[in-house]
C-alpha cells in the first residue's frame, strides 16, 4: 500500500477507529519490546493478532509495519548515498563521516 491509499483510507477513519489505530501501533510497539524471544519485531506481533480487527483497520496497520521493516536492521550498516547541504551547493556523502563521528539526519 502506498502513502496516499493509506491517507485515503485514513480520512474515511472516524475518531474511534484512529483511536483504535494509534492503541494498536502503541500496543504491538511494547509487546514487541517486552518479549523475551530474539527478533520479536512488531510485524511479527501484528501478525500474529491480526485477524481480529475489521479489514480496513488491518489494512492500514499492516501497512505501517511493512514500512517499518524496510530499512536497515539496527546494527547495520545503511546504504552509501550523498545529500546537498543546506544553503549550499556542496554535496556531503554519508562514507565521508565513517569512523569520525554519529550523524543524524532531519527531514
Amino acid at each position: 500500500m502506498i502513502k496516499a491509499e493509506r491517507d485515503r483510507i485514513m480520512s474515511s477513519m472516524g475518531q474511534d477507529e484512529r483511536t483504535q489505530y494509534r492503541d494498536i501501533l502503541r500496543e504491538v510497539r511494547a509487546a514487541a519490546r517486552a518479549s523475551s524471544a530474539p527478533k520479536t519485531t512488531p510485524a511479527n506481533v501484528w501478525r500474529a493478532r491480526a485477524g481480529q480487527y475489521p479489514p480496513q483497520l488491518q489494512e492500514v496497520v499492516d501497512a505501517v509495519f511493512r514500512r517499518d521493516e524496510m530499512g536497515p536492521e539496527e546494527g547495520e550498516a545503511p546504504p552509501d548515498f550523498d545529500l546537498k547541504m543546506s544553503g549550499s551547493e556542496e554535496r556531503v556523502r554519508l562514507s565521508s563521516f565513517q569512523g569520525q563521528r554519529a550523524v543524524a539526519m532531519a527531514f
